[in-house]
């Protein structure tokens, strides 16, 4: 299985690390563990938010590469993200507790694995990072693509909304965005590329899919990975 050198990615990040980008306050490098439950599954899916709004305060955090991957285990791993009363993680269990009972009735078992755009977001603050940080980040673009190789999904879902498509082009760079379904591209889009699996999709952020009815979309979404 292919690799994910993360304490490589880290120490470059600390190297480049300047004060002008100390001033932007970003937070600290996301980085992913599968469960046992991910490793085992007959499906296995990844779904992609935006980015942390803060992730073990400030860069850098003196625990490094092991105390991240154990700060991802507990919070995602051992489920104590939903106990946020956030839409993101409401949305994400809806999602997960649909696509789980949707592969049962063939007897499949669904492991899932979270994961971020943006590796680096902004310490307790909400939005994507500034240019500066974005610059100094852009290394962790080969990060994400390793993560597919290394846990190779069946599925990705990508809840960050059209404006982050620049995001997916960036790290994705033969990416296509076509419409899926009857749905607006905008709304609901199949994503294309040599580096991603077949069923891929892109559509907004649970907070927005909230306002503008999550079941829909959420019926247009298990259609789409069924087909």
């Amino acid at each position: 299985m292919y690799s994910i050198d993360y304490q490589e990615a880290l120490s470059h990040l600390e190297k480049t690390f300047t004060e002008e980008i100390s001033i932007d306050g970003p937070t600290n490098l996301f980085c992913l563990k599968d469960s046992d439950d991910y490793i085992e599954s007959d499906v296995k899916v990844m779904i992609f938010g935006q980015e942390t709004n803060d992730w073990e305060c400030e860069f850098p955090h003196p625990g490094g590469v092991p105390h991240l991957l154990n700060v991802y285990d507990d919070f995602f791993n051992q489920g104590r993200c939903f106990s946020y009363s956030g839409q993101f993680w409401n949305g994400f269990s809806k999602i997960q507790d649909r696509i789980r009972r949707e592969f049962s009735a063939e007897s499949k078992s669904v492991g899932f694995i979270w994961n971020n755009l943006i590796k680096i977001g902004r310490s307790g603050k909400v939005g994507a990072p500034s240019e500066a940080v974005l610059e100094w980040q852009k290394t962790t673009r080969d990060l994400t693509r390793k993560e597919l190789k290394h846990y190779q999904p069946d599925i990705v879902i990508f809840l960050s909304g059209p404006f982050y498509d620049k995001h997916i082009s960036s790290i994705f760079d033969d990416a296509i965005f076509s419409s899926a379904g009857e749905r607006p591209q905008r709304q609901l889009a199949k994503v294309s590329s040599s580096q991603l699996p077949t069923k891929t999709l892109r559509t907004y952020h649970p907070s927005y899919l909230w306002r503008s009815g999550f079941y829909p979309y959420l019926d247009d979404i298990v259609e789409f990975i069924k087909t």
